[in-house]
């Protein structure tokens, strides 16, 4: 469809085919990714996962919490740099990385409620989790509620995203600017398509604390 111009441009957000394949038509107009992508024909307006996981890390720390347990999505781009902040903050205040088990492919509700009966089973809990994004850290929240614990009373949570959700539980979470991050896609589109666009926005992570986390 951009070949034939029955599209002006394009926005990927996420792809099967491999970079080549998608930049042999960036000839034809426009293609801009939000993955991370170093590219000559295709723009990417990703955003450093290593700084805003590290953010929430380092945050964690300043709080008193030690033992933090990670969440994490798929195995996609994401992953592996919140990944490597953890090993690197681990590394920073010799902590024991391997100590507590990661959980992986969680995204739901459900997830963090499955992770909230998890914790529970253990003898030697952890005292926070930082969370893959705001769903699992509400499934989490809303799940040890119901067994009588609280956060951040028992346990410290942090979300990520900054979503609706976590302004209506009060969750400590870190603010991801996805609507700057769209418009600068459509800035660099109009861009290269030869408009006239305001100046794209300096993207940056956030910490947002609420009441899911220790105040002191």
């Amino acid at each position: 469809m951009l070949r034939s111009k029955q599209l002006d441009a394009l926005v990927c957000l996420f792809r099967t085919n491999e970079w080549d394949v998608i930049e042999s038509y960036a000839k034809y107009g426009p293609i801009v990714t939000w993955q991370r992508l170093v590219s000559d024909m295709i723009p990417s307006v990703f955003m450093d996962q290593y700084q805003g996981y590290m953010l929430g890390l380092e945050y964690l720390y300043t709080k008193g919490y030690r033992r933090i347990a990670n969440v994490f999505s798929s195995k996609g781009l994401d992953t592996p740099e919140r990944i490597r902040a953890f090993n690197d903050f681990a590394f920073k205040y010799q902590l024991k990385a391997d100590e507590i088990p990661d959980f992986h492919d969680k995204l739901t509700i459900f997830d963090g409620e499955e992770i909230a009966r998890w914790w529970m089973k253990q003898t030697n809990r952890p005292d926070a989790i930082a969370c893959s994004n705001d769903n699992v850290a509400a499934g989490l929240l809303t799940e040890l509620r119901r067994a009588g614990f609280s956060a951040p009373d028992d346990i410290g949570i942090l979300g990520f995203d900054n979503t609706d959700l976590a302004h209506l539980l009060d969750l400590t979470t870190i603010h991801y600017p996805a609507n700057k991050q769209a418009e600068n896609a459509v800035y660099i589109i109009l861009d290269m398509l030869g408009q006239h666009v305001s100046e794209v926005h300096v993207l940056e992570f956030e910490l947002i604390e609420r009441k899911s986390t220790k105040s002191s």
